[in-house]
C-alpha cells in the first residue's frame, strides 16, 4: 500500500480510538463496540492480515484456552497492538502450528 494510504489509515484508527473512548465515557458501550470493530478491521488492512490468518489465530487461541474469555475488558479495547511485530509473529506461529497455509 502507498505510504499516504497507510498514514491516512493510521489517522482513522486513532480517530476511532478517540471516538470509542468518548462513547464509553458517555455510557454508549454498545456503540463503542461497533466503533472498535471498525477500528480492528482497519488495523487488519493496515497490517495486511488476511481473514484466514485471523481465523487461524482465533482457532489456536480457542483450542488452547477453552472456556476462558479471550479478550478481557470492554469489547475489543485490548486488541490495541494487534499489528505489532510480536503479535504478528505469534499469529504466524499459530497458523503454522495449525497446519494451515498462508494465503497471499
Amino acid at each position: 500500500m502507498p505510504i499516504a494510504f497507510d498514514k491516512q489509515l493510521e489517522k482513522m484508527i486513532a480517530t476511532l480510538k478517540d471516538w470509542n473512548a468518548w462513547l464509553v465515557a458517555h455510557g454508549q458501550g454498545e456503540s463503542a463496540c461497533f466503533v472498535d470493530m471498525a477500528r480492528l478491521e482497519l488495523q487488519l488492512i493496515l497490517n495486511n492480515i488476511s481473514d484466514e490468518e485471523l481465523k487461524a489465530l482465533c482457532d489456536a487461541i480457542t483450542q488452547s484456552k477453552k472456556n476462558k474469555r479471550i479478550i478481557p475488558g470492554h469489547c475489543l479495547t485490548d486488541v490495541e497492538r494487534l499489528g505489532n511485530a510480536q503479535n504478528k509473529r505469534i499469529m504466524r506461529s499459530a497458523i503454522a502450528h495449525n497446519g494451515q497455509s498462508r494465503k497471499h
